[in-house]
């Protein structure tokens, strides 16, 4: 098990492949720092528009991490650019990414 894992989304609609990645990331790490997109990083790099606003992705993402039993291993952080707290050398073991996200992670671990 990795001590700190570190995750970024959108999480918009938290439906069940979000949460099936999100409990992945938690039987491989023993603290997770989750980076949500923030409203400026939708702006910036999101062509879709329909993203609920950061305040109601976070209230329904802290809700399910309390539900889950999860929430005291958690950190969840405003991700403003593509690389997030991930280059801030803060510690962090491993990226959970998915296929669609792998090629910013490689570029994280290049940084």
């Amino acid at each position: 098990m990795y001590k700190h894992v570190v995750v970024g989304g959108t999480f918009d609609g938290l439906h069940a492949g979000h949460q099936a990645f999100l409990r992945g990331a938690f039987t491989k790490g023993a603290r997770v720092t989750i980076g949500l997109t923030s409203e400026r990083y939708i702006r910036r790099y999101k062509k879709d528009k329909g993203v609920a606003p950061y305040s109601k992705r976070y209230q329904a993402l802290t809700a399910w991490l309390r539900r889950e039993g999860v929430a005291e291993r958690t950190t969840v952080l405003p991700l403003d650019d593509r690389f997030g707290p991930a280059v801030l050398g803060d510690g962090f073991d491993a990226i959970a990414v998915t296929s669609a996200t792998r090629e910013t992670a490689d570029e994280i671990n290049r940084a």
